[in-house]
């Protein structure tokens, strides 16, 4: 066995670029009021910057930017109807041309409750 000893962090090989998002998954609760969130888009590769794009699998979701370098924050936005009753999930699948054998994705799912009604009782 050979162990090498570097004497600086400068001297070991460099960390190839890798996304790195999140949170994941990201939970949207449109019924109280939560509408949006946010995913953070860097490189696991410290100090260096990448380039990046993003899209969504559901036209019920958006996001405030498709692209960009890291870091970066990126808005998602729910868009359904108040009474789509139910779970709903969509994958925002993140890319980068310098780490073009990695996919990073993040799993989106919004909550929308039923909501009762109570209506006062009025007697004669």
């Amino acid at each position: 066995m050979t162990v090498t000893v570097k004497t600086t962090p400068n001297d070991l090989p460099a960390i190839p670029d890798s996304l790195d998002v999140g949170p994941d998954p990201l939970l949207l609760f449109p019924s109280e009021g939560v509408v949006s969130g946010t995913i953070y888009v860097d490189d696991l590769n410290l100090g260096n910057v990448i380039s990046w794009t993003a899209r969504a699998d559901q036209g019920w979701l958006s996001l405030d930017q498709v692209s960009g370098d890291t870091p970066q924050d990126v808005t998602v936005f729910v868009h359904l109807p108040p009474t789509a009753f139910g779970v709903h999930h969509a994958t925002i699948t993140f890319t980068s041309p310098q780490a073009p054998l990695q996919e990073a994705k993040v799993e989106v799912v919004v909550t929308i409750t039923e909501y009762d009604i109570y209506l006062p009782l009025l007697m004669r």
